[in-house]
């Protein structure tokens, strides 16, 4: 029977390039003794020199190994040993006793190595793991480096369900009844054709037996067989932000009637639509994703996030009123989607922030031709029995895409088919700047849901794209950009892009009421595009707060890229159609920074310790319905009472 056990603890490592490592008799008893995850830039010094410059906060890459003896079971016989990484960041090649096991490029991807080949019965087995993040840059964020994510061992029969080997879905569901189908892969790495019984049954939360079936089947020597089950679950509880059930579903395999796997799978009884003119239900009810955008690290623990960090963050973000969570920009940890399962977050999980036109010298497209199909289908098949996950994404600001340009569309088709292939039952969709260019070029076609970045979700473009492209359905994924330090205040508004570019602007009203101020710049710069700001009046003729260093911005909600956190939510709010929105972002974050000595951005809503700014007061003064009050100094400006 299968016996699965996670195996972070007690590894060894040593920065360097060491090739004879991977020696099972490689002497490594000098190496630092750790337990995973571990991230070894987060330890280092931040320096203006590294290359990976202000993209990943100045910490440096590297190269590292780690080492691990593991103990074979000494009654092993026909079973298979299993080697699962939830993520190592990146070029990881694993070796298992000197013999080459595989390697994956991806820092985001999970991946299963099979070692019954290299070990033996009774005997330990050396494990040994070479982590090149040495290339630098090769991310747009603080990246983090080494194994980051946790590691499992598993010993199963060689007749068993396959490495992510169910698919359970629920395609009808009333107040009576669940219909829940469920497609089990085996594989049969025996030598002979095997007769299996394949039982399901589904419990409730208290362990309740809810539904059962059986299938019979018969899986070929070194090959795999899918069997469908359809079961039945009466009086369902549908999983939802507020009520976030869940069902285990546990399939049995038998050979000869002798039991030989168990395999669980968690999932939720929900229901999911885009609509283009109602915008997003939820078991037949219209509901706003009220969310955020999410990088993978935690301030001051890098990349290497422990598991009650993450739970941490994830009940400061729910008692905001948050419902909803964008992976920005690459698969999520394994952890990340089971707590969201349970905390009840849907999730929008994207798979890639560049294609074949990267944005860094050494990243994801230097790999893309070869990994691109492998690594988005295994993101899918890991986490397609997430209810959590509502949306497949793609990519995001994609160059190909925010330019229009028409070698993207077939990439962009071929995504979409895998997408489809791998998980009929969600919809596929891309976060896009430029929206008029994106459109115009046929990449909205190629989409399900149509996802707004920051310029694509400017100023009233959706009103425009819903008019002209009515079949559309949209959310911004996105969007607003507001910047804010906590603690810090000023009477001024501030807009970053006018900030950056002093171009051509073209002023907007609110869609509040307020009228602009500002008339449409001159032309005096015809080279330089129209930047679209959404107006925000000074609070005040004459700054009050002087002397503060200009990094630091206000968090009067004042300071953005091109329109307000106010004016953002009203939008999302009172256009029907409008799915919802997610904010750039939920907590601060490492990386994406202006210049040394700054080492994170100051675009979330709560700091990098995890407390809240005061926009997160707006958010949950607007996303829940607890009674509330929360104080800003100088609350009664003059003229403005």
């Amino acid at each position: 029977m299968r016996n699965s056990k996670c195996i972070d603890f007690g590894w060894r490592f040593a920065l360097g390039d060491f090739p004879s490592a991977i020696a099972a008799t490689f002497d490594d008893s000098a190496w630092r003794v750790l337990d995973l995850p571990h991230d070894w830039s987060i330890e280092a010094t931040p320096h203006p020199d590294h290359p990976s410059g202000a993209t990943c906060g100045f910490f440096p890459g590297g190269l590292g190994w780690y080492r691990k003896r593991i103990d074979i079971p000494a009654d092993l016989g026909s079973r298979h040993v299993l080697i699962e990484f939830d993520g190592v960041y990146m070029n990881s090649e694993v070796w298992c006793n000197g013999q080459f096991c595989g390697v994956r490029p991806y820092g985001y991807s999970s991946f299963c190595y099979d070692l019954t080949p290299f070990v033996k019965a009774g005997e330990p087995a050396s494990i040994a793991v070479r982590v090149d993040n040495s290339r630098q840059k090769n991310s747009r964020w603080y990246s983090g480096s080494g194994i980051y994510r946790h590691v499992w061992l598993t010993v199963a029969e060689a007749l068993r369900v396959d490495h992510w080997g169910t698919f359970v879905t629920t395609p009808e569901v009333n107040e009576d009844k669940a219909t829940v189908d469920c497609a089990v892969t085996l594989l049969n790495q025996g030598t002979d054709a095997d007769d299996v019984q394949v039982l399901a049954s589904i419990q409730d939360e208290t362990g309740t037996l809810v539904g059962e079936s059986a299938q019979m089947g018969l899986c070929c020597p070194k090959g795999r067989h899918e069997l469908r089950i359809r079961l039945g679950v009466p009086a369902p509880r549908c999983w939802s932000p507020d009520s976030p059930v869940l069902y285990t579903l546990r399939v049995d395999v038998r050979k000869q009637g002798v039991p030989v796997d168990a395999y669980d799978t968690r999932f939720g009884i929900r229901t999911i639509r885009f609509d283009a003119d109602q915008g997003f239900f939820l078991n037949g009810q219209v509901l706003k994703l009220r969310g955020v955008n999410e990088h993978h690290d935690a301030g001051c623990l890098g990349a290497a996030i422990p598991d009650d960090a993450l739970r941490r963050r994830l009940r400061i973000l729910k008692e905001m009123g948050c419902n909803a969570i964008r992976i920005a920009h690459n698969p999520a940890s394994p952890t990340l989607l089971d707590l969201c399962d349970s905390y009840g977050f849907m999730v929008v999980e994207d798979a890639f922030d560049e294609w074949r036109d990267g944005k860094t010298p050494f990243g994801y497209q230097l790999y893309w031709d070869q990994w691109w199909e492998r690594d988005l289908a295994d993101m899918i098949r890991r986490d397609r029995n997430h209810p959590c996950i509502v949306m497949w994404s793609v990519g995001n600001e994609i160059k190909e895409v925010r330019q229009g340009r028409a070698e993207g569309l077939p990439i962009m088709k071929a995504l979409r088919e895998v997408c489809h292939r791998e998980d009929p039952t969600r919809p596929m969709t891309c976060g896009c700047c430029n929206s008029r260019e994106t459109l115009e070029a046929g990449y909205g076609e190629l989409m399900d849901v149509f996802g707004y970045n920051g310029g694509g979700g400017g100023c009233f473009d959706y009103e425009k794209d819903h008019a002209a492209f009515p079949g559309m359905p949209m959310f911004a994924s996105e969007h607003p950009h507001t910047l804010q330090t906590r603690g810090v205040y000023r009477t001024k508004t501030w807009y970053r892009d006018l900030h950056r570019n002093q171009g051509n602007v073209r002023w907007y009203p609110s869609p509040r009421g307020e009228a602009p101020s500002h008339d449409l710049t001159p032309d005096a710069q015809k080279d330089r595009p129209l930047l679209d700001l959404m107006h925000i009046p000074d609070l005040t003729t004459d700054e009050v707060f002087d002397g503060i260093d200009p990094h630091y911005q206000s968090s009067y909600g004042n300071a953005i890229v091109r329109m307000s956190i106010f004016d953002s939510w009203y939008r999302t709010r009172t256009l029907p159609y409008f799915c919802g929105e997610f904010r750039w972002t939920g907590f601060d974050y490492l990386g994406e920074c202006y210049a040394w000595p700054a080492k994170s951005w100051n675009f979330g809503i709560i700091d990098l310790c995890g407390f809240p700014k005061d926009a997160y007061y707006f958010c949950k003064s607007q996303w829940t319905t607890v009674p509330m009050v929360h104080i800003l100094p100088h609350w009664s400006w003059p003229g403005l009472d």
